[in-house]
């Protein structure tokens, strides 16, 4: 079936951003700016912003986003960097909060709402032909390519009318939605497993809890119990024996006591070691890709950790197992000196940006993963123009080791949740391919709504 074609420039216009100064802007607020780096593939990052005062939010409101806004980078990397690419494009998902776009941060306004689909037209952007239009119409350099306003309204897109663009927008989007649950129902489980760590190995509660209750006459073992459930001690009663009996037996393995160390007071009868001793390093399972495989970028299956690129032509891999990436150059450890931390698992290439990790010695790797994403690593990064975290440094990071029993405890706690967070990120890529295959089909028209369902 062939589509008449005609441009962007029929249904949208770009409104940039604003051009806030760098006086402009703070660590801390509630009026987030949105810049480059905040609009990711899809879905836009508010991890890292800046933010601007309430007088100037209320100047610049006609920069404010809403529920549904396409946004788009209009400054980026070429092709060989493709998380930075040019030409990113995100969507303003329900229940995001209220932002303002800076320049370089394209939006998409429509001309006539009836005319077309706005999702439509996030989709049409978002599809690898589009994003090959725009990288190869920008100027600059590789490192830091432009696009205009006019380049993005200059795009191909199909001439259609607005309910076939509607049916085609609602088939991608849903599939879209059940991943971003997905998302948020894993950063939930995430967040369990970082508040059990911080309260037990950080803020070590149990252990106080039980030093507060002795010193007011109550019983000690009660008041662990208590904070380890996340309860009022008169509501354990409320648990059945086999609850309070794991609660019982996990309360008795912290310390009634602290120890002075060189890092303060830590629970007694726990150790200060290094990162070394509770990891094994498996660098020597890294692959990095030759010069001639990077610039084809063959499309393929197999992940490729530590860079972008996803590769088919790869007969090597590290075997099915859980593994812990940890960043080792500047691209993958941001300017605060947090690491880039990724959890992986399944079959992967990874290059030599990354240190693969698995625990060892009763710590498992997904406690290993939780502590060092809790760690500000800046004292132990050396270079000056390209951040380095070498083997020597990181292995020297302290780590305090709470005792092999109490650290299976808290995996067993840990465990069925990042095993529900594998499961949850296995479907996600599944949807995420049908989507793709799906979506130029759509767009070409060689797909309507009931081929789909059916």
């Amino acid at each position: 079936m062939s589509v008449e074609l005609t441009t962007l420039e029929e249904y949208i216009k770009v409104q940039g951003g604003y051009a806030y100064k760098s006086k402009d802007f703070s660590d801390t607020g509630i009026f987030p700016v949105l810049k480059i780096k905040n609009v990711r593939f899809g879905t836009i990052d508010y991890s890292e912003v800046s933010f601007i005062s309430e007088e100037i939010a209320k100047e610049t409101t006609d920069w404010k986003t809403k529920e549904g806004d396409i946004l788009i980078s209009m400054t980026g990397s070429g092709p060989n960097a493709p998380q930075s690419l040019v030409g990113r494009v995100a969507r303003v998902w329900e229940g995001e909060p209220e932002a303002w776009i800076n320049q370089r941060v394209g939006r998409i306004v429509l001309k006539d709402k009836n005319k077309i689909h706005p999702d439509f037209i996030f989709y049409l952007l978002s599809s690898p032909k589009s994003q090959d239009y725009l990288v190869s119409n920008s100027s600059g350099s590789a490192n830091q390519a432009n696009i205009s306003g006019k380049t993005i309204e200059s795009l191909p897109c199909p001439k259609i009318g607005y309910d076939q663009s509607a049916e085609i927008a609602k088939i991608l989007r849903e599939i879209d939605q059940k991943i971003l649950i997905n998302n948020k129902a894993n950063q939930t489980l995430e967040d369990i497993a970082h508040a059990i760590f911080k309260s037990w190995f950080v803020d070590f509660d149990p252990t106080h809890a039980k030093i507060s209750a002795k010193e007011n006459g109550q019983d000690p073992e009660l008041a662990a119990m208590a904070m380890i459930a996340g309860k009022d001690i008169n509501k354990l009663d409320s648990l059945n024996d086999e609850q309070l009996g794991d609660l019982k037996s996990i309360a008795a393995l912290f310390p009634n006591d602290f120890d002075e160390s060189e890092f303060g007071e830590i629970p007694e009868g726990w150790s200060v070691r290094k990162f070394g001793d509770v990891s094994n390093c498996l660098d020597s399972k890294r692959i990095p890709l030759s010069k001639k495989q990077r610039q084809e970028r063959k499309p393929g299956h197999i992940p490729y950790y530590g860079a972008t690129s996803v590769m088919d032509n790869i007969n090597e891999w590290i075997f099915d197992d859980v593994y812990l990436l940890l960043g080792e150059d500047g691209s993958v450890i941001k300017e605060d000196g947090t690491p880039f931390v990724q959890y992986i698992w399944g079959k992967s290439w990874i290059n030599n940006h990354a240190h693969v990790l698995q625990g060892k010695s009763g710590v498992s790797t997904e406690q290993l993963m939780i502590f060092i994403q809790n760690q500000n690593i800046t004292s132990y990064v050396t270079g000056a123009v390209q951040l380095k975290l070498n083997q020597k440094n990181m292995n020297s990071i302290p780590f305090l080791d709470a005792g092999e029993m109490l650290n299976k405890r808290f995996q067993d706690l840990i465990a069925p949740l990042y095993q529900k967070i594998r499961v949850t990120a296995d479907q996600n890529r599944t949807l995420g391919k049908m989507r793709d295959s799906l979506l130029p089909q759509l767009l070409s028209g060689r797909l309507v709504g009931d081929d789909v369902d059916g």
